[in-house]
């Protein structure tokens, strides 16, 4: 099984506890307390600045993944046809 670097354990972390549905009702304060908390926890350290640039880079590649595959779709519509839930 491959290793995480810490860099990947934050970027999971981030990912599972500010950006999950799971926590999506907790407040973004507390959230932030938790990410906080599991990074220390983790034996990591927790820089803001860092979290938040994590944190962005991660919903825009989130975003690219999600436009790319949009568009391949898209292109490719014939490809997908007749699978459950395709409606393009």
């Amino acid at each position: 099984m491959a290793e995480l670097t810490d860099r990947e354990k934050k970027i999971v972390c981030i990912n599972f506890i500010m950006h999950s549905p799971q926590f999506g009702q907790v407040p973004i304060d507390l959230r932030e307390q938790m990410l906080m908390l599991a990074i220390k926890i983790r034996g990591m350290k927790y820089e803001k600045e860092e979290m938040l640039d994590l944190g962005e880079a991660l919903v825009k590649e989130r975003d690219m993944i999600l436009q790319t595959q949009i568009g391949w779709l898209q292109k490719h519509k014939e490809s997908v046809k007749g699978l459950a839930g395709v409606d393009l």
